[in-house]
């Protein structure tokens, strides 16, 4: 019987999948959000190009979800 799926097949599956997940766990927002003569600004800037401050966060759960997920794809290389 031939197999269509191996180890290596599942791991490579399993480390894009981690790979994605820790790419969306990145999340940022504008300083200003919630103040409407600042978010009128925000837009102008973003609009003529200018530089628009954030901050910057990770989601930890997804963050953590997609570490495991790489680690078990590394993992199931062997």
């Amino acid at each position: 019987m031939c197999e269509i799926f191996t180890r290596q097949h599942i791991g490579i599956f399993f480390t894009i999948i981690g790979t994605v997940c820790l790419a969306i766990s990145v999340k940022t927002q504008t300083q200003y959000s919630g103040d409407k003569f600042m978010e009128n600004c925000v837009e102008r800037a973003r609009k003529d190009g200018g530089f628009v401050p954030t901050y910057t966060y990770i989601d930890k759960k997804l963050f953590y979800t997609g570490l495991g997920c790489v680690g078990i794809g590394s993992l199931l290389q062997w």
